[in-house]
């Protein structure tokens, strides 16, 4: 039996990895259905930074032992009840709530763990139902920036809303999957799970090294979104397979470099 005031870490980290993927099903068998085998290439439309985030934040919530929660027998049984709906929505919204609720009673790496999990579930609730609705203030503000930074360099650039290029010539209309809002925090999440992999907790040199990485990834996106706007040769370079090949590489290399360069013993802040 459950203990009403007391979560085990290991049936907390089963239930919220077994959420996760649940709401990850959806996207595979998608993916799946249009691309096949060759989907397993692309890892079925799973960011490797979304299998990280849970990796970590599972392993951080299954040494925990006793979590302190108000979380009972009844809420966990509800919970694999509501799982059974089929919807990823529900699914991560669920992830989000249930990891929500621990936070407060866990400490150290407990808390990290569940932490790591509800950012990952409102992530993903934002970009399934959230995102597409406040899309275009969003991409108004990557297309207007890019417009800028041109305009330094180049005479005749106007933006349209979300297009954005010379007044008589090349123009790219910027969309929800390159816009910086829609792969900054998940970078920055995944950066953050590197850390939490290494010490269990963020320290203030590790909330200074994502501050100055969503620095970084910020302007490599919008350098990136002005090269595209630039000329159709380099539209089809950067948007091609080798431009996006380099764009992924640089990012993950960052990430990693940012985590890797983050000075192990900090003054400590809690998560």
């Amino acid at each position: 039996m459950i203990p009403t005031r007391f979560l085990d870490g290991r049936l907390a980290a089963l239930l919220l990895a077994g959420g996760t993927l649940n709401g990850l099903t959806f996207r595979i068998v998608e993916v799946f259905k249009n691309d096949g085998v060759n989907a397993g290439f692309d890892f079925f439309g799973v960011s490797p930074f979304e299998i990280l985030i849970a990796g970590v934040a599972a392993r951080l919530l299954w040494t925990a032992g006793p979590i302190s929660s108000r979380i009972g027998a009844a809420a966990v049984v509800a919970y694999m009840l509501l799982m059974l709906w089929p919807s990823s929505l529900v699914a991560w919204m669920l992830v989000t709530g249930l990891a929500l609720a621990l936070t407060p009673g866990a400490r150290g790496p407990a808390r990290s763990g569940a932490a790591l999990f509800a950012a990952l579930g409102a992530l993903e609730v934002w970009s399934a139902s959230i995102e597409p609705m406040a899309s275009r203030s969003l991409l108004v503000l990557d297309a207007r920036v890019v417009a800028s930074v041109l305009s330094w360099v180049r005479d005749g650039i106007i933006h349209i809303g979300n297009v954005v290029g010379a007044v008589d010539g090349h123009r790219i209309v910027v969309l929800v999957g390159c816009s910086t809002a829609h792969f900054l925090p998940l970078a920055l999440l995944g950066a953050a799970a590197l850390l939490l992999a290494r010490d269990g907790r963020l320290s203030v040199w590790g909330y200074l090294g994502l501050a100055g990485l969503a620095v970084v990834l910020i302007a490599t996106n919008i350098i990136r979104l002005s090269l595209m706007a630039w000329s159709e040769a380099f539209y089809h370079f950067v948007h091609g397979p080798t431009g996006s090949l380099v764009f992924d590489t640089f990012t993950c290399v960052l990430i990693v470099a940012v985590a890797l360069a983050i000075p192990q013993r900090s003054p400590e802040v809690a998560p």
